[in-house]
């Protein structure tokens, strides 16, 4: 081959080119270190070819950038003219143009390093070549480790380091104490100027637009002038930097120059731009400089142009790209550095100070057309004290990548590598964590078969598991299109002057849920306008749509490249990579559970404040120009996480967290609580929370435990299961086991001793000792008995000595029977052991139609084994002086309880009584006794069930159960079919015997009561739900029919009456013909004491009648003064009542009213006999009250109050229709007698204490009839 080599004389490089011959002739490494712009990159590869290093192998040499590698080839096939691609080649990612003939290779250093996977010795070069070294990149450091140890085994290899003036001792030393040549870069000075904004108090002369004085020392005062009132520090240095330079320029009397701002980001120079255009600069244009920028915007810096340029620039004019014509720098000393945080697991990028190296390559931008001057708007001390170096990639990003291909390529332990500078220890085992997470490396660290496959891919790692999965998922073509666009630059353009115009037009490709499926949307769009149109259409389109066509061109290219490496790895695509709507919503789930095979650890869960929940508890947002960014889905998965002002998830979609379950199953960790026994299930549940990298995916799930913990499972199975009976077991041993503790269970419930069953320890032991260890639920445990050959008599059939405590003796049992005999029905008795509870004690369950005949005493005596210490807690509520009379308590009630048989169920409190006063002689009243303080537990509850079995009411108050439930009780009577003994219009004793009871069967057994009831000419035989109830009728009704058979007598009584009734007029309180029935009704009930005398048989009814009939006259002579004189006297009463009306109207009115109580409308047949004989001393008291009321009239009103609330009372709960307060009234008026004329005497003790006790006793059920 024949070259013109030719070295341009006015590089540097070219000065010293035989001296850099030399050195490499003679030495294996060189490392040349020279300022940009020395021709370093260009010369060296033609010295080397100069020296014939081409004719053993090819010249490798690598750029850190794709688009310097094609444009440094171009130059150097230009300068040798030859033709590029044959010669003079380069490969990019996905890009080859080289062949066979080429002895020059330009080359990214990934592509190097790609190349070390298939040439580990990389024979088929003579020499390599690494440029811009200084940038310290990851592929940089890892080429530099991995060809310190080629050198040995290469001896023939040529090294070329090529670096700024940047550490280049470093390099030297890395290959043992390599020789270094420095060639200066720059032909003209660069003055450095601080400004320093801690020195804002000192103002720079002049006013902008006037003359300044030029000041080039090494700190320049500045503040905010008149002109200049913006409140931002950066506007504030870079306009005192700007009149500094007009100044300069005028002293000089030079033309304007461009000046190169270096910003930290696209929002400063965003925001500086639009300043610096309303300035209004005369002659200035100003042009931003980013790497985002499209490349129209870019090539702009490269035009001609008049005037001035400022050119607004990040860290990408620092060394990627040299800006032409640049005499000013203004270095605010800030960038963006991208750093990755073990600790967060997240890509920064940070805003902070750059290294005192980044400041000199950025002042070295300028000077190169002339003597520059660079603007530092920082204090020279701020300079001093900054790092000398940046840190290289190695120190601030994730190793992953690195580890894989290290792996890949059998470079042994990353520990033992020989980086320039070994990373952190804590970030190499974040690097292996994250592989390990992707699923590329064993437990022990080391590299399998998936991991094999990601490192060909080339993709990032994380990009590689989304491609190897969606493989599975069948989805491949979709993950080409989404990792292709994830692995080059957003291709959507965003110019600054046309963002919204560019936002709506990228609207059209957002997916409402998924940002990874916007590109899919993007695709399809971009593929079918480019095959329809020409390409200077399709252009157009690019730019109408706000598309970059070069980054759309190597977003295809890259899709084209992986789907080939996918093809080489036996990878095939589902389907041409075309969709609609409807078939991305059938992939959904599909794509993301391949997205999230690369993504486990940015995932994000919802909080309330808009936030997401992260892994390993940081939290971040969505990025603003996500199209979730307003939806805010509860689960979401991101592309990558990046922090700038805060966490932004930079591409996010909508998850559902069992996906992410799925896919993390090696990761996941699953806490089991609450196990518990499910009779549903017939097994051992627990709940289980899931959870990855700290995010809970699943709170409280239900699953088996027998699996997880199969012993604890049984434990729980045991204890929870068949102790407590909540399983569904059939196997015989069981139910027979049950039936036993059952039984034993209720004997405690009665005794009220939980001492006869057996521990639950024991009992579980039990079946511990005996069950197969296996056996850990329902279905296993029914399986082991069916295959029994006895089913009844298993190991695991229960006997009595099993469970049973000690012996439990006949005379318990009797004494706490299961069910009460109550009228020939056996009613269910149920007990309950529970202090405190509302149905501790015992239950007697009693059907609706029962209720009316059921009594208290039914009852009180349904369970014997209460009634002693029922009774014992009655007399301990005595008055302490009675009780002691009573003492030893226990054995007076077992005395009294002995003189009484069960089955008479004589009323509580009258047996105490009446046996106080028989074995102790202690006589005390029958309201002394009362069942106040007995405790609930021994008073039975009574459990009315409903005709359809439900329960209606449970209560200890039978009487408020048989007033609730009259209505009903009263339908059921009404329903009842006629009993034989039933008849009517009687007027002799035509019916036969009359008995004291009858039962009668419908369905259950009622008893009825039989009476006599009176019809006025006549009589009938009716049932009666109640004794008392029968009594009460028959009292009338028997009158009754003796006045029907004593014709004469009932004519000549009645002739008595009627006199009566003439001389009393009308003070008679009803009609006289009625007022004459009620008293010959009267007269016969005295006569025959139809009350407590009642004749069952014909025989008896005319024994009684023959032995009463000749009495009938006189005792109606007697009736009739008694009943004249009680009627005068209360005529004579309301006449007093009328003259004291107006002085003591309360008095008076409560009187009134204690008289319309004696005196009723069907006086006197309406007042018991025993009564009637008592009217002369109630009315002596009224008389003698009146005549004590003038002179007392409070104390009156007092006593009249009292007795009028218990009268309320009296009659809101029933008055004289309540049994058991039958006799209240007249109780009452014993006490009117005891309060308004004491000296008269009572036929009993009596108070308001006393009564106001009786009617409590009654409400709540202590006291019966």
């Amino acid at each position: 081959m024949s070259y013109s080599i030719t070295y341009p004389p006015q590089l540097p490089v070219s000065e010293r080119r035989e001296e850099i011959a030399r050195a490499i002739r003679d030495n294996q490494v060189v490392v040349v270190a020279g300022e940009t712009g020395s021709g370093k990159t260009t010369q060296l590869p033609k010295i080397c070819l100069e020296l014939g290093l081409a004719e053993n192998g090819r010249i490798g040499h690598t750029q850190p950038r794709r688009l310097a590698a094609r444009s440094v080839a171009d130059r150097i096939a230009e300068e040798l003219g030859v033709e590029l691609g044959k010669e003079v080649g380069y490969q990019v990612r996905f890009s080859d143009h080289s062949s066979q003939s080429t002895c020059i290779k330009l080359m990214t250093d990934g592509i190097l390093l790609a190349e070390i996977q298939r040439d580990r010795m990389l024979k088929q070069y003579s020499t390599i070549i690494i440029d811009e070294a200084h940038e310290r990149s990851l592929n940089i450091d890892f080429l530099m480790g991995y060809l310190s140890r080629l050198l040995p085994k290469r001896p023939d290899l040529k090294i070329v380091i090529t670096s700024a003036t940047i550490d280049v001792d470093k390099f030297s030393r890395h290959f043992r104490d390599a020789p270094v040549i420095s060639v200066s870069g720059r032909s003209y000075p660069v003055d450095i100027v601080y400004l320093d904004p801690a020195q804002q108090g000192e103002e720079v002369a002049g006013e902008e637009g006037e003359g300044e004085k030029n000041n080039t020392a090494k700190s320049v005062a500045h503040k905010n002038t008149a002109n200049d009132n913006d409140d931002d520090p950066l506007m504030t240095g870079v306009m005192t930097a700007l009149r500094s330079i007009r100044q300069h320029e005028r002293e000089q009397r030079s033309g304007p120059g461009d000046v190169l701002v270096f910003l930290s980001g696209e929002r400063d120079i965003r925001e500086l731009a639009l300043a610096l255009r309303k300035k209004q600069l005369a002659d200035t244009e100003i042009l931003p400089l980013y790497a985002r920028l499209s490349a129209k915007e870019q090539q702009r810096i490269f035009a001609e142009h008049r005037g001035r340029r400022i050119v607004l620039a990040t860290n990408l004019a620092e060394t990627s790209l040299t800006v032409p014509g640049i005499r000013y720098v203004i270095d605010s000393g800030l960038a963006r550095i991208s750093r990755y945080s073990v600790q967060s697991k997240v890509q920064r990028l940070p805003i902070e100070p750059i290294s005192q190296a980044s400041a000199n390559q950025r002042a070295g931008r300028c000077g190169r057309v002339a003597p520059g001057i660079c603007y530092r708007l920082y204090s020279e001390d701020d300079f001093n004290s900054r790092t000398e170096f940046t840190d290289p990639e190695i120190m601030r990003t994730n190793l992953s990548a690195v580890i894989l291909q290290m792996q890949l390529l059998r470079l042994g332990d990353i520990y033992q590598f020989p980086f320039i500078d070994p990373p952190e220890r804590r970030a190499v085992n974040d690097g292996y964590r994250l592989l390990q997470e992707l699923g590329a490396l064993d437990e022990n660290r080391q590299i399998n078969n998936k991991g094999r496959q990601m490192a060909r891919m080339p993709v990032d790692p994380r990009l590689a598991a989304m491609l190897l999965e969606a493989n599975d998922q069948a989805c491949l073509a979709e993950l080409l299109v989404i990792v292709s666009a994830l692995s080059v630059q957003d291709p959507r353009d965003t110019p600054a002057d046309k963002r919204d115009a560019a936002r709506e037009q990228h609207r059209k490709y957002a997916h409402p849920e998924s940002d990874f499926l916007g590109w899919l949307l993007l695709w399809n769009d971009v593929e079918n306008q480019r095959q329809e149109l020409s390409q200077s259409q399709f252009r157009k389109f690019c730019k109408s749509s706000f598309l970059s066509w070069l980054r759309l061109r190597e977003w295809r290219e890259t899709h084209r490249q992986l789907l080939l490496a996918c093809n080489q790895s036996g990878m095939k695509a589902n389907r041409k990579p075309d969709w609609d709507e409807e078939t991305i919503k059938g992939l959904y789930e599909s794509i993301h559970r391949s997205i999230l095979a690369g993504s486990l650890n940015q995932l994000g869960q919802k909080l309330k404040d808009g936030q997401y929940l992260g892994s390993r508890g940081r939290k971040f947002s969505i990025f603003p120009a996500s199209a979730l960014f307003k939806r805010l889905p509860k689960w979401i998965v991101s592309a990558e996480l990046i922090e700038t002002s805060r966490l932004f998830a930079t591409q996010a979609a909508r998850i559902e967290p069992e996906w992410a379950e799925q896919a993390g199953q090696h990761l996941i960790k699953r806490e089991y609580f609450e196990a518990h026994w499910s009779r549903r299930r017939g097994e051992v549940m627990a709940y289980e929370r899931v959870t990855l990298f700290g995010l809970r995916l699943v709170e409280k799930r239900r699953v088996s435990y027998s699996s997880i913990d199969p012993h604890a499972a049984r434990t729980l199975f045991i204890r929870e299961g068949l102790l407590t009976g909540q399983v569904n077991l059939k196997a015989p041993f069981y139910r027979h086991n049950q039936r036993l503790i059952r039984e034993i269970k209720a004997q405690e419930e009665k005794e009220r001793r939980p001492d006869i069953l057996v521990s639950e320890d024991q009992l579980f032991d039990f079946y511990d000792q005996r069950m197969p260890e296996n056996i850990t639920g329902q279905a296993a445990l029914d399986r082991w008995s069916r295959k029994q050959k006895n089913p009844g008599q298993t190991p695991l059939h229960m006997q009595k000595t099993d469970v049973q405590a000690r012996e439990i003796s006949e005379e318990t049992q009797r004494a706490f029977p299961d069910q009460a005999a109550v009228h020939h029905n056996q009613l269910k008795l149920d007990y309950r052991f529970d202090p405190g509870q509302q149905d501790d004690g015992v239950s007697m369950t009693v059907p609706l139609a029962l209720l009316p005949q059921l009594t208290q005493e039914d009852i009180d005596w349904s369970v014997p084994g209460l009634l002693k210490e029922r009774c014992i807690a009655i007399v301990k509520s005595l008055p302490k002086g009675e009780r002691k009379k009573l003492v030893p308590v226990p054995e007076f009630v077992q005395q009294a309880l002995a003189n009484v048989r069960v089955e008479d169920k004589p009323p509580l409190l009258t047996l105490l009584r009446e046996q106080a006063k028989r074995l102790r002689q202690v006589d005390l009243p029958p309201d002394a006794w009362q069942e106040t303080n007995v405790p609930e537990h021994l008073r039975p509850t009574i459990k009315l069930l409903g005709d359809d079995g439900k329960l209606l009411k449970a209560s200890q108050n039978l009487k408020a159960l048989k007033k609730q439930f009259s209505k009903e009780t009263a339908s059921h009577q009404q329903n009842m079919p006629r009993h034989e003994l039933e008849c009517s219009g009687i007027k002799d004793w035509e019916f036969g015997e009359l008995p004291h009871s009858v039962t009668m069967e419908y369905g259950i057994t009622f008893v009825r009561y039989p009476a006599i009831c009176d019809d006025g000419d006549s009589v009938s035989v009716t049932l009666m739900e109640t004794a008392s109830k029968a009594e009460q009728v028959t009292a009338k009704g028997l009158a009754r029919l003796y006045a029907l058979r004593t014709p004469q007598q009932r004519q000549m009584i009645g002739k008595q009456f009627a006199t009566v009734a003439k001389a009393l007029g009308l003070k008679l309180i009803a009609q006289a013909n009625d007022w004459q029935e009620h008293a010959l009704i009267s007269c016969y009930r005295l006569q025959f004491a139809t009350s407590s005398d009642v004749p069952r048989t014909k025989a008896e009814f005319e024994s009684r009648l023959s032995r009463g009939r000749a009495g009938l006259v006189d005792t109606a002579e007697r009736l009739g003064r008694i009943l004249k004189n009680s009627i005068d006297q209360r005529f004579a009463i309301r006449s007093r009542l009328r003259d004291m009306s107006s002085r003591f109207p309360e008095n008076v009115a409560d009187i009134e009213e204690q008289l319309d109580y004696l005196f009723p409308d069907d006086f006197p047949q309406g007042v018991p006999e025993h009564s009637l004989s008592q009217y002369p001393r109630y009315l002596k008291a009224i008389e003698s009250r009146l005549e004590k009321l003038p002179a007392q009239p409070e104390k009156d009103a007092d006593s009249a109050k009292a007795v009028s609330r218990l009268f309320k009372s009296w009659l809101a709960q029933g008055g004289a229709g309540n049994d058991a307060l039958s006799d209240f009234g007249w109780r009452l008026q014993e006490l009117r007698v005891s309060l308004f004329a004491q000296q008269l005497g009572t036929q009993y003790p009596v108070s308001i204490k006393r009564l106001q006790k009786r009617l409590d006793a009654a409400q709540s059920g202590d006291i019966h009839a």
